[in-house]
Parts: structure tokens; C-alpha cells; sequence
């Protein structure tokens, strides 16, 4: 684990380095950031054969022994240059040259509808992550510095960022460490230069057809001659002070979801009545941690998300909204919903007795057990009972399909199960997700909506089977037969 700065710590200034590391600095050259050190362990060194982590690897190497790291060097090949091999190999050897343990680890790049850059940048992490796991490290330190801050943060303002983006990249998050962004490009380039280390050049740096280099070869030299020479540290303490901002406004979001943000199977129901009284920068944050959430995700959401579900909250009940990503949102009568699954996976089994079936898209799993009549009955809700005349083995437990047909308990008659679920003014997601129990002369419960009135209940019928969806969160699906049962 990364440690964070704690409250004994003197006061630190930009990317956490105080005057005391300024001061070394200014002797020794540069050195690793202050108040941000993993633990002694094994410590994953990302190099790409690149100025900027070759100077980490080497900055690394040089507080290995004092701070009780093991340091492992890991290239990722994508293959997408003809020089990556070559690159790797350079590596390869340095690693040799320092008494280091190396790592190549080849990844496949798709795009698969997103940009090269964005596609590779996710395959180099899941790579590094997967084999972080593999040998226990304690760190994934990576090279960026002061000039990867600025041209993120360009980069975002530019294409329209909201205040998350400017957070920019953080020194430590999570695994991923960086104890180089107080750094300029030029400070490493300067310290390799004078310890006579040399680096590998990547020529795609050179090309103008990624938005990031165009920022870095044109954006942010233009800036730092005509507006100011020190822009590339502003764009830092930028991010410095909205990464506190940030954390202050995901304490809080943390703590409104708990109050009033509700799971649901694969849901969030967010409660219109809180929404519409939340601050417009309130409700930002709020829905954009529902975002993240929804996808799995902690960064890459753009702000037209957020403003897109500021729009839908204005319609009415009944309005949906498909978002990328796979993220759905739709306004029910009090709630707005979110959710990334369009639709259940089918989960049709068939039992031929009591038992026991998980539903992961439910977070729920159903139990069909043998039990006594306990004197009332219910139509609606998360359990019922049907009497044993009224169970056909086997039953099979699935989701609705088209034709099905059903008469509730209390109904004149039988209708399509479609039908009666809409007549119940059920919103889609509900609807998609009932839970249809079959026998062999039709539907003895469509849950939780009711059960069928051919299951009502004869007079001195005690025995039957009960019928359950209990509450089971985060477990996979799985199928369980009760070994000694009353199949009848």
C-alpha cells in the first residue's frame, strides 16, 4: 500500500514537494517526491525505454537500498511500432546493467471503437496490474511528470472538461504511483544527460496526428512564450488544488449515496425528490458518481454525461436516455434509474424439486422449499405459498417470453402476462425482470407480482411449497437442490 502524507508531515507545496526536497534537489539533481513512498516490498517499475522512465527506473534504483524496495522493470510491447522490438531489448539490458529483474510482457491493441491511444494505454495497465498482482508489488511507479500534467489538463480543458478533469493525474492512485510529476521533462532529460545515460527517442511523439502531441509540441510552448514562462507549473497547481477539491466533494457524494441512493439488482434509483432539490454543483457530482459507478469506472466519463441526465431529469416519467459505454438512465415516477444492462441474461432452469437459484441481475436468489400453510396469504411481494394440488413437478423458473399468458389471484380471467404487468403501471426495467415460475399447466407465480388463481388455496390444504426471493448480494450464479425434501 501507498502511504499518503500524514499530519505529522511539514506543510507540502506543489505535488507534495517542501522546501526540504527543493533544497536536496538543487545539490543532488532530481529526486523522487516526498510524503508519497510505498512500503518496502516489490516496487513495478514501468519502462518504456522513453527519458521519462528511464530517469524513474534510475531514481528508483538509487533509493532501492534505503527505503527496502525490490525493484522488478516491466516493458509493455503493443507492437505497433517496427522499433518496439528494438525497444524492448533496450530495456532489457539496462535492467541487466542495474542487478534488476525484467519483465516483457506482449499485448494485443483494439481499438474496438475507441482511439489507438486510449485502447493501448488500457492494455498496457491491465498487463501491468495483472503481473503487479502476480509478483506482490506494492507500487506501479510510472514516469509522468509536470509536463504530462500540463498537456492532460490542456488537453481536457480544450475538449471540454468539467471540474473533475481538472484534477489531472494524482501522484498515487490506488496501485499506480508516480514520483516524478514535480518533474519537468527537461529536469530528467538533464539528469540523464549528466550521469550519461542515454534513452530511447519514439518518433510517433513527433506526429501531429494525436491531440496530445499537438498540445505538447504546439499548445504548451506558444503558451509558455506568450502568456507565461512557467506555464507547465501553473497547469500543476491547477490540478493540485481541484485533486483537494475533489476529494472533499467525493466525501460528500459518498455519504449522500448512503443516505439516499438505493441498489437494485444491476440499478441505482436515485430519488427525483432529492435530486431536484440538490445545488446544480451538487447534483453535478452526485450523478457523476452514479456514472462511475454504473460503469465501473473512476475516470474517462466525459461531462456531457452528467449534462445529459441534467436534461432528462426536466422530462417526464417514461423518458430514457442511452448513454455510450453501455449506461442506460431512464425517469420513473419518483425515481431516476441507471443502470448498464439492457436486459437479463436468461437464467431458465428446471427443477425437479425443491431448491435453490441465485439471480445475479436480481441480486437475489429464489427458494422454492416445502412448507405449512401459516395462515394468511398474499398476492404481492417478495414471497408466497401455493398448495401442494397446485405443484407439478418440475417446475421451471425463467424470465417472461413473449405469449405467455396468466391469471392473477383475484383476476375474472387470464390475459397475456404482458398485458397484466403494464395494467399494473410497472415502469420497463420492473417488467423485464419479473421472475416467471412454470409448472406443468402454466404460471403458478409471476414474482413479485402475484400469484396465479389457480394456486388459491383450498379449504384444509396445509401443505405446499414456499417460495422466496431473499436478498443476496455480490454472489455469482449457482443452482442447489435441498438433498432431503417433500417434492410434493
Amino acid at each position: 500500500m501507498i502511504k499518503r502524507p500524514g499530519k505529522n508531515l511539514p506543510n507540502l507545496s506543489l505535488y507534495g514537494l517542501n522546501k526540504r526536497v527543493k533544497a536536496k534537489e538543487a545539490k543532488t539533481g532530481p529526486c523522487l517526491a516526498s510524503g508519497i513512498f510505498p512500503e518496502s516490498g516489490v516496487i513495478l517499475a514501468a519502462v518504456s525505454g522513453g527519458s521519462d522512465s528511464v530517469a524513474l527506473l534510475r531514481l528508483l534504483k538509487k533509493s532501492a537500498a534505503q527505503k527496502g524496495w525490490k525493484i522488478i522493470v516491466a516493458h509493455i510491447d503493443h507492437g505497433l511500432r517496427k522499433e518496439s522490438s528494438e525497444d524492448a531489448l533496450f530495456v532489457k539490458r539496462l535492467a541487466r546493467e542495474l542487478g534488476l529483474d525484467f519483465e516483457l510482457i506482449k499485448v494485443k491493441v483494439k481499438s474496438q471503437g475507441r482511439s489507438l491511444e486510449e485502447a493501448a494505454r488500457t492494455a498496457r495497465l491491465k498487463a501491468l496490474f495483472e503481473l503487479a498482482k502476480e509478483v506482490k508489488a506494492k507500487a506501479i511507479a510510472l514516469g509522468h511528470t509536470a509536463d504530462d500534467q500540463a498537456e492532460t489538463l490542456l488537453t481536457r480543458i480544450l475538449t471540454g472538461t468539467g471540474p473533475t478533469g481538472l484534477a489531472g493525474i494524482r501522484a498515487n492512485n490506488g496501485l499506480l504511483w508516480r514520483p516524478c510529476l514535480h518533474l519537468t521533462r527537461k529536469d530528467l532529460e538533464g539528469y540523464l544527460k549528466k550521469v550519461g545515460q542515454k534513452w530511447r527517442l519514439d518518433q510517433t511523439n513527433l506526429e501531429d496526428r494525436f491531440l496530445r502531441n499537438r498540445v505538447r509540441n504546439h499548445i504548451i510552448p506558444l503558451a509558455s512564450d506568450l502568456v507565461n514562462p512557467k506555464a507547465v507549473e501553473a497547469m500543476g497547481r491547477l490540478a493540485l488544488i481541484c485533486q483537494q477539491e475533489e476529494d472533499f466533494w467525493l466525501k460528500w457524494g459518498q455519504e449522500q449515496f448512503v443516505k439516499h441512493v438505493r441498489k437494485n439488482g444491476t440499478s441505482l434509483e436515485l430519488p427525483l425528490k432529492w435530486l431536484k432539490n440538490l445545488h446544480q454543483a451538487q447534483l453535478r457530482r452526485v450523478l457523476r458518481l452514479a456514472l462511475a459507478q454504473t460503469a465501473d469506472l473512476n475516470q474517462g466519463l466525459p461531462a456531457a454525461y452528467v449534462e445529459m441526465l441534467t436534461d432528462l431529469l426536466q422530462g417526464k416519467a417514461g423518458r430514457k436516455l442511452d448513454l455510450p459505454r453501455g449506461i442506460w438512465a431512464a425517469l420513473e415516477p419518483d425515481l431516476m434509474r441507471l443502470d448498464s444492462q439492457s436486459r437479463p441474461h436468461d437464467f431458465t432452469t428446471r427443477f425437479h424439486g425443491p431448491g435453490c437459484l441465485n439471480l445475479p441481475h436480481l441480486k437475489k436468489t429464489l427458494i422454492l422449499k416445502p412448507a405449512e400453510y401459516q395462515g394468511r396469504l398474499t398476492a404481492r411481494g417478495d414471497s408466497a405459498w401455493v398448495p401442494r394440488s397446485a405443484v407439478q413437478w418440475p417446475l421451471t423458473v425463467r424470465p417472461p417470453k413473449p405469449g405467455d399468458r396468466f391469471q392473477a389471484l383475484g383476476a375474472p380471467g387470464s390475459k397475456k402476462l404482458a398485458r397484466f404487468l403494464q395494467d399494473l403501471k410497472l415502469p420497463h426495467w420492473h417488467r423485464t425482470r419479473t421472475v416467471v415460475i412454470e409448472g406443468q399447466n402454466g404460471i403458478i407465480w409471476a414474482a413479485p407480482w402475484s400469484v396465479a388463481e389457480k394456486t388459491r388455496r383450498k379449504e384444509g390444504e396445509s401443505r405446499g411449497l414456499s417460495l422466496r426471493l431473499i436478498d443476496t448480494p455480490g454472489q455469482g450464479p449457482y443452482t442447489m437442490l435441498f438433498d432431503n425434501h417433500d417434492p410434493g
